[in-house]
């Protein structure tokens, strides 16, 4: 637990390629009406990853967050193992801003860039 709060609750490190970093983000409120402008997916040990960011968004505006990072807390509240449910409800009742700490993954999201590519090149070809 000390580990998790040192690393989580101070400043983003990136050490060197490929290593994880901690970030705290803040998200505000646009006036469109697509909200945070994320979806995630829940992970067997109950993590949630950013699977898709949506262009024009607050999440995408940030330009902070990416597709395949952790999500651990939202609003101070450390979310791994929660329901979905509960981390969903607890995002749809934030309509001031969302502060989310992420775990930033750099091989992670290089991979999910290539599949946007390789997607891409699929179906314009």
């Amino acid at each position: 637990k000390q580990w998790y709060q040192r690393r989580v609750r101070g400043k983003a490190e990136v050490t060197e390629r490929g290593c994880p970093s901690f970030e705290r983000i803040t998200l505000h409120p646009d006036s469109s009406d697509t909200g945070w402008g994320f979806s995630f997916r829940e992970t067997s040990n109950g993590i949630y990853i950013i699977k898709r960011i949506l262009v024009n968004t607050p999440a995408d505006k940030s330009g902070r967050i990416k597709s395949g990072d952790e999500v651990l807390e939202i609003n101070d509240q450390n979310i791994v193992g929660w329901k979905i449910r509960n981390v969903v409800d607890l995002i749809r009742t934030q309509p001031s801003g969302l502060v989310m700490v992420v775990r930033h993954y750099p091989d992670r999201q290089e991979a999910a860039a290539q599949q946007i590519v390789a997607y891409l090149e699929l179906i314009l070809a």
